[in-house]
Order: C-alpha cells, then structure tokens, then sequence
C-alpha cells in the first residue's frame, strides 16, 4: 500500500496547485463524498502559509482515507494494516487541531472568547480521536465519516469559525 507523502507548510508552498487540490477531490470521489472541494480549502492550496497547516495535514489524512478504503474494498474487508496510514497521518492533523486557536490568528490573546474557543477545540479532539478508534469495528463504514469531518473541520478553520469546527460537537457560544 502506498502511504501518501505528508505535507508541510514548506514543502506546500514549493510544489503546491492545481494537482493538490485535485488530489484531494479525487479522495473526496473515492471516498463517496458529495460535492466538490470547498472554495475556502482551495486558497490553502495556492496561496501556500504555515498557518493553514491543519488544512494540509487533513488532506493528507483524507488521501489516506481513501487509499485505506480503497484497500479494504480490493481485500473484501480485511483491514490489516490499512488503518496504520490513517493513523499516523492522523496525529500531526491532531497536534495541528490542538493549536487551532491560536494558528489561525482570528482570536486575540486576551479576548473572552479564547477560553471557550479552547474548550471547545478539546471537544472536537475528543470526538476526532473517539472517530479514529471506531475505524477498528467498521473501516469500510468508518472511513467516509471520518474523513468528512476532517474536511468540515479544514473548512470552517478556513472560513474562521473556529469555535464550531463540527457540527455534532457543541460549539463555543458567546458569554452573556
């Protein structure tokens, strides 16, 4: 199995395009996702920074979602070691999630909202790494899900709403 190259800021920034973000809607096809890769997304890609690294690192993990479905539907189910990409791609995605708050520059250091941005990006971690344990029981049910919440959390970290990266996690709300 062919484990995707993990991108970086830097190396983004060199060798970045039309084929990355091509790569990326080919993963979406695969993967059975609808639709196209959002607009906001496609700025990461040509106009290369290293705040946008969480979108590059869930890229890369949306590419091995598709390779690893893609394996697990050529071997009629045997997952193997097909996770293991998924995986490992996985934690630099996280450690980037885990700095949303202060990467993409949208919250002051001493703004009210920085509290509640930060419990709210711990929410969302939680239920991202639960997501990639419940790959185990189910890869081939698991891995569509997955990957379309690291698409809905790149996207809204690039339109900055940070403090509602998903949908099914409770968002950050205002102080009354």
């Amino acid at each position: 199995m062919k484990v995707a190259v993990r991108l970086s800021a830097h190396r983004t920034a060199r060798r970045v395009g039309a084929q990355e973000a091509r790569r990326l809607a080919e993963a979406l096809t695969q993967l059975n996702i609808p639709g196209q890769v959002p607009e906001a997304v496609g700025h990461a890609f040509t106009h290369p920074s290293w705040r946008y690294q969480l979108v590059y690192c869930a890229a890369t993990v949306i590419r091995e979602c598709a390779a690893a479905h893609q394996h697990h539907l050529d071997t009629s189910g045997v997952a193997g070691d097909s996770l293991d990409g998924v995986r490992e791609t996985a934690r630099p995605a996280l450690a980037a999630l885990h700095h949303v708050h202060w990467m993409r520059g949208s919250i002051s250091r001493r703004s009210h909202r920085n509290a509640r941005v930060r419990a709210h990006r711990g929410r969302v971690m939680n239920r991202m790494e639960w997501a990639g344990r419940s790959l185990d029981a189910a890869p081939a049910a698991n891995l569509p899900p997955y990957a379309h919440r690291w698409l809905t959390i790149a996207d809204r970290y690039m339109t900055c709403t940070i403090g509602r990266l998903l949908d099914d996690v409770a968002p950050s709300t205002a102080r009354t």
